[in-house]
């Protein structure tokens, strides 16, 4: 039985720090992950306005935007996003602070392929038991409010217009529904599926 808590994900690492952002990017991607790599909190919000990810990771200390400015950012954006923080200084962070509730996780530099990966597989459960039961396709939205609605197809990052129809809550987190597509997309068929947000 495959370990559906393994399985590749997306990812989006953001360090100001070259050989750092190099490292964890190798090492996710060792890991058998996608990685999207930026070296601003600027420059990885710009990606992630483009392509929708599973997990963000984010260095603290940055120029310009600190990670909690991009944790901020992007749960503006993807209010489900899990988000890791990534620092040298994990210890001085205190467990009070009010910025904590934008992100998931912070994990210690230096950091390993281990914990990494535990991270990652602990905030993206409820993709992975989605993708073992068969259940609905967890999939990225990028315009829920102000517009028409679209989804990226799961496996292609090939975002099409739907038309959506959301249930209650079920399980006080997440909304589920049925996105149907129009078929107005080029090389998409007109297809009806479960969504997950």
């Amino acid at each position: 039985m495959t370990d559906c808590a393994s399985n590749p994900r997306r990812l989006l690492v953001i360090d100001d720090d070259p050989s750092c952002r190099t490292t964890i990017a190798y090492v996710l991607q060792e890991l058998g992950h996608t990685v999207e790599a930026a070296e601003s909190g600027s420059a990885g919000l710009a990606l992630l306005r483009q392509k929708p990810v599973d997990l963000l990771m984010t260095d603290l200390m940055m120029p310009g935007l600190t990670g909690w400015d991009v944790a901020r950012l992007a749960r503006a954006m993807h209010p489900r996003l899990p988000v890791v923080l990534v620092t040298g200084c994990a210890h001085t962070i205190p467990p009070d602070k009010p910025e904590r509730q934008f992100v998931d996780a912070i994990l210690a530099k230096p950091c390993g392929a281990a914990a990494m990966q535990a991270v990652i597989g602990r905030l993206t459960r409820d993709l992975a038991d989605a993708e073992c039961s068969g259940g609905p396709e967890r999939v990225g939205f990028t315009k829920v409010r102000g517009g028409p609605t679209s989804v990226t197809v799961p496996g292609t990052l090939q975002e099409v217009p739907v038309t959506l129809r959301l249930d209650a809550p079920s399980d006080g987190r997440h909304l589920a529904g049925k996105a149907e597509t129009d078929g107005s997309t080029e090389g998409v068929p007109p297809a009806k599926m479960r969504v997950r947000l």
